[in-house]
């Protein structure tokens, strides 16, 4: 989803007139397909849920609109939206079992949209809405991923290994 919508997001910004800032658009539109095909590779598990496939749907209508109206404005508006909602399973994920998640990755992408934020060097709304939304996203899987570890909810994925925290068990 992310690969996907990263990549409406760099064309309609490249389209409403993004130079350098459009960079951080393919640049997240690409990482995020690295990860996708590893994904597709290693991953376990059903591979797209009725959320992601809902989205992606909601996508190809994104486009269409897109096309007939010709505002990439409203793409934008559109992926940022989806792009939020295919998020709220990561942030769930972050809380549940925080430990599967690597929290350095999201504060680096928090790090990168902060400079794509600079990149865009002048107060244009369009321009700044993505990288602004993804500062949003990122401090938001941060605080789960944190949340979740202090909760000491954090469960290793394939060994269910239960650590003892004083005299309660908690499951890492």
């Amino acid at each position: 989803i992310w690969t996907v919508l990263g990549a409406i997001s760099a064309s309609s910004s490249i389209y409403e007139g993004a130079t350098y800032s459009a960079d951080f658009g393919l640049a997240r539109a690409f990482g995020s397909g690295v990860i996708l095909m590893l994904a597709i590779r290693f991953g376990r598990g059903r591979l797209l849920t009725r959320l992601d496939e809902t989205v992606m749907l909601l996508c190809a209508g994104g486009l269409v609109v897109w096309y007939w109206t010709d505002s990439a404005v409203f793409a934008l508006a559109l992926s940022i939206g989806l792009s939020a909602l295919a998020g709220l399973p990561t942030v769930m994920k972050c809380l549940q079992a925080p430990n599967t998640e690597s929290i350095a990755t999201w504060w680096l992408s928090l790090l990168a949209s902060v400079l794509a934020v600079a990149a865009v060097g002048r107060p244009d709304p369009v321009l700044l809405a993505y990288p602004v939304y993804l500062c949003g996203l990122f401090a938001a899987l941060i605080a789960a991923t944190l949340i979740g570890r202090t909760r000491g909810r954090a469960r290793a994925p394939e060994t269910g290994i239960v650590a003892q925290r004083g005299s309660q068990s908690t499951p890492i």
